[in-house]
């Protein structure tokens, strides 16, 4: 059996940061690992989960990859303040995915044919026959990157982080 390769190596350039993180300091590994599972457990073909769910956790560990690639050129509090936020927004959306997947598989299950009148019978749309249960479902709260980037922020709810974009006040993306 083959041996698999090891992970890839974050590329240096540029000057680094006085008091930044080192990117071989294992906070760092560990936030790359975590953002990493939630990756493959979303992008599994046998997993039902809205669109919006898989967009909000792919863009969560994406984001939570770019501080990884990024962290030798960030202060360490800088860092840390992001990655704390980051990673208890990965940790909430890995509790919250089983209650996304069987809300889906319940839509989807509620999901019939009906001809479209005027058609002469050859076409179908497929749609929800509970409209209002499908509605309470998708508005059910969950961890979205605005949500990340307000408790990073302190709580300020703008989700732009003071002006600056992003999670942290604009320090990490």
């Amino acid at each position: 059996s083959a041996t698999p390769l090891p992970p890839p190596r974050r590329p240096r350039a540029g000057p680094r940061v006085h008091g930044a993180m080192d990117e071989d300091d294992p906070r760092v590994d560990e936030l790359e690992e975590l953002a990493r599972s939630l990756q493959e457990l979303i992008s599994q073909p046998d997993r039902r989960l809205a669109t919006h769910v898989k967009q909000d956790a792919d863009a969560l560990s994406t984001r939570a990859l770019e501080l990884c690639v990024n962290a030798e050129y960030l202060a360490e509090a800088d860092f840390l303040k992001c990655a704390g936020a980051l990673t208890l927004g990965i940790e909430a959306t890995l509790k919250d995915l089983p209650a996304q997947e069987q809300a889906e598989a319940q839509r989807l299950k509620r999901l019939k044919y009906r001809q479209v009148e005027g058609s002469g019978g050859g076409s179908y749309v497929l749609e929800d026959s509970h409209p209002s249960a499908s509605a309470a479902a998708a508005g059910g709260g969950g961890v979205t990157p605005a949500t990340v980037a307000a408790a990073a922020d302190g709580g300020s709810g703008d989700g732009g982080g003071g002006g600056g974009g992003g999670c942290c006040g604009g320090v990490c993306l």
